[in-house]
């Protein structure tokens, strides 16, 4: 579909000279008519909407247009509370502030006085960070304009985000938001998940930096060249949304080809893998606790994600539960700050109480040590077999295989993990924020595929066996014998949609 033009190109095409023509009042005031320069596009709607959010590229005109909206508000009267919030303090002021004062006509111009936008009708703008999730919980604001939330901190943006709505409920109560589509957090699925269910409720604005009229055709080309074909000249020029942040293992399209309605064999072994937390509370983080099953056809299924804010006493109890109903043990990640001396004989207290006439004295306990190499051993009734895993190795380091089987086909989600699979698709190695979901999932992929990082590969044993799978190679096709076809017992990966 045809984009429209704004009024002024309108003009403009029609009577080249038409500003010349203005008298010289009019060309003052005209600048500040935002009607004539506004695109429809960039129009937000006037009906009665809780959140109405840009998705665009760079360059779309973006915050210029709500800029101008939150002006012609405060000058109708209809806000008199705004709530600016952005990644940071100074951004706020560099694009927030910047374009409320610079869009404000001559006559009813804003200021800032005090770190808080004015204007001459008694209207203000308070200034928040998403750094700062509680300042906006005592606030009570009719209008608020959050930006660029795809750069806000990912420890604290949900935080900042549901506390500074909640405190939007004056008058009509409306946010406003923008964001290019760099990478993808919860805020952006969520609002993306609200706005498909009801779009006129939440409704989104997306354009390109091609809808914006001003720009010349050597300056798109310009940035046509600055940015190559593939993601980031999609988001950045074009506003497309990526299932997954740049530089994540995980790939949105790998878990959906390969996610299945339920495991096709019967299980040859099941086990739980926890991420445990030392506090319980509500700023505690989420204790990581997976399960899954291979059966021995070199797949790996994740069954369940039963992550949760539990207290020791709770993820322990829940795991062996998981154990009593067919898990043949427990793998744990053991860290400087996760309380490792602690996680073992909190099991064993707990598996103690699991008292029953055929186990009266509870359910034992085995240490099954990490350093032996061998994978777990078959299920035993009233037996917990507990591994634990110290965690000597970057979380990269122990993501890349599990992501590599995911891509080719060998690691399933049985259902669907929407915090999981969040977790897999954006975390970026070098995060300083710990995945617990994701921690989990990968040790327990790495234990049930047989994939242990426990020994530093020998470099120079693996350059002579490659030698030697190149001599024997080279006599064979001497020898006319053909190539050998490796892998003929390997499962095939295919897609096992639901």
């Amino acid at each position: 579909m045809k984009r429209q033009p704004s009024p002024a190109i309108v003009c403009l095409k029609q009577d080249p000279q038409f500003l010349d023509k203005l008298t010289e009042v009019e060309r003052f005031v005209l600048p500040y008519v935002a009607d004539f320069w506004m695109r429809p596009d960039q129009h937000v709607p006037r009906h009665d909407f809780t959140y109405c959010g840009f998705i665009c590229g760079r360059g779309f005109g973006k915050s210029w247009a709500i800029a101008q909206e939150i002006n012609r508000r405060v000058q109708s009267g209809e806000a008199r509370s705004i709530a600016l919030m952005m990644q940071t303090e100074p951004r706020v002021y560099e694009v927030m502030v910047d374009f409320l004062i610079a869009t404000s006509p001559p006559w009813f111009k804003a200021e800032l006085r005090g770190g808080a936008v004015h204007w001459p009708n008694g209207a203000v703008a308070l200034v928040f960070t998403a750094e700062a999730p509680e300042a906006p919980r005592g606030g009570n604001f009719d209008l608020t304009w959050l930006g660029e939330l795809v750069a806000w901190p990912s420890s604290t943006r949900k935080a900042a985000f549901d506390n500074i709505t909640t405190a939007t409920r004056k008058g009509k109560g409306q946010v406003l938001w923008d964001t290019t589509s760099k990478g993808k957090n919860e805020l952006i699925i969520d609002l993306l998940k609200l706005h498909e269910e009801n779009p006129h409720e939440y409704p989104i604005i997306r354009g390109t930096v091609f809808s914006n009229e001003w720009f010349t055709i050597k300056y798109l080309r310009g940035e046509m060249r600055k940015y190559p074909k593939g993601r980031r000249r999609d988001e950045e020029l074009y506003g497309i949304v990526y299932t997954e942040s740049a530089g994540a293992l995980w790939q949105q399209v790998w878990l959906d080809d390969h996610r299945v309605a339920h495991v096709p064999l019967q299980f040859r072994r099941r086990l739980v893998s926890l991420d445990p937390t030392t506090t319980h509370g509500d700023d505690s983080d989420v204790c990581g606790f997976a399960v899954g099953e291979e059966c021995g056809d070199g797949h790996v299924y994740i069954t369940k994600d039963r992550s949760d804010k539990y207290t020791p006493e709770g993820w322990a109890d829940a795991a062996i539960d998981e154990c009593e109903a067919g898990a043949a043990g427990i793998v744990i990640e053991v860290t400087g700050n996760s309380g490792g001396h602690y996680l073992l004989p909190n099991i064993r207290a707990r598996a103690a109480l699991r008292k029953s006439p055929q186990f009266p004295e509870g359910l034992q306990v085995r240490e099954w040590p990490d350093s032996n190499g061998k994978p777990f051993p078959d299920r035993t009734p009233g037996v917990i077999y507990v591994r634990e895993k110290k965690a000597r190795d970057a979380k990269e380091t122990r993501a890349y295989a599990p992501a590599g089987l995911s891509e080719s086909g060998f690691l399933h989600l049985v259902g669907h993990f929407a915090e999981l699979e969040l977790e897999m698709t954006t975390w970026v190695p070098g995060d300083r924020k710990s995945p617990n979901r994701l921690d989990a999932a990968v040790y327990l992929a790495l234990e049930l595929a047989g994939l242990e990082l426990t020994q530093k590969p020998d470099a120079k044993k693996q350059l002579e066996g490659v030698k030697k799978a190149h001599a024997v190679l080279g006599r064979m096709m001497h020898e006319k014998k053909g190539v050998p076809q490796f892998g003929t017992n390997r499962p095939r990966p295919g897609r096992r949609g639901l």
